[in-house]
């Protein structure tokens, strides 16, 4: 991962006191092979799906990273971007 990847990690909350901490020591969805559609950076929508005892996460995917247009980098034609979801069993 470099350091403009964007990824999504799951947290959760304890208690009312909003002490936070990581769900899993994973990620919660994993980045693609290099030039795969999901290899740069990973987005979500604002709240995950709940499904019977399943946690259901739309995301979208690009294969550049987050500084992509900026300073040097070029935006081109190879660059291609996606959705999917994946299942987290609760």
């Amino acid at each position: 991962m470099s350091e403009e990847e964007v990824d999504l990690e799951l947290i959760k909350k304890f208690g009312l006191h909003r002490k936070w901490a990581f769900a899993s020591d994973e990620l919660a969805v994993i980045f693609g092979k290099d030039g795969e559609w999901d290899s740069g950076m990973i987005t979500t929508a604002n709240q995950p799906v709940f499904i019977d005892n399943k946690l259901m996460i739309y995301y979208s995917g690009t294969n550049f990273d987050h500084g992509c247009g900026e300073y040097e980098k070029e935006i081109g034609e190879h660059h291609t971007s996606g959705i999917s979801f994946t299942e987290v069993a609760i």
